[in-house]
């Protein structure tokens, strides 16, 4: 009698411990699920800020190499200074929000 008893709860244990297994490998699952979704989201946000930055150094570039190339008092280089302190300022609003 206490044979098939201990049989009996061996089995109960081993099915107790294969379903926690299952849950935990689920959970893990979930996790690793979130944490590559919120490396995406910041890989895609570097991206754009990237992008707009170097757009942003392109334009000023541009702008001071063909347009203002015959302003002598330097406004090119305000109008470059100011475009990229924008962009910092909306960049660093935006990773504080998050």
């Amino acid at each position: 009698m206490e044979r098939k008893r201990n049989k009996k709860q061996k089995k109960q244990k081993q099915k107790q411990t294969k379903k926690r297994g299952e849950s935990f490998h689920l959970v893990d699952f979930v996790n690793y699920v979130r944490i590559i979704i919120i490396v995406c989201v910041y890989v895609y946000v570097c991206m754009c800020v990237c992008v707009c930055v170097c757009v942003c150094v392109c334009v000023c570039m541009y702008n001071v190499m063909i347009g203002y190339r015959d302003d002598n008092d330097g406004d090119g280089f305000a109008v470059c200074v100011t475009a990229a302190a924008v962009v910092v300022v909306v960049v660093i609003c935006s990773i504080g929000q998050e």
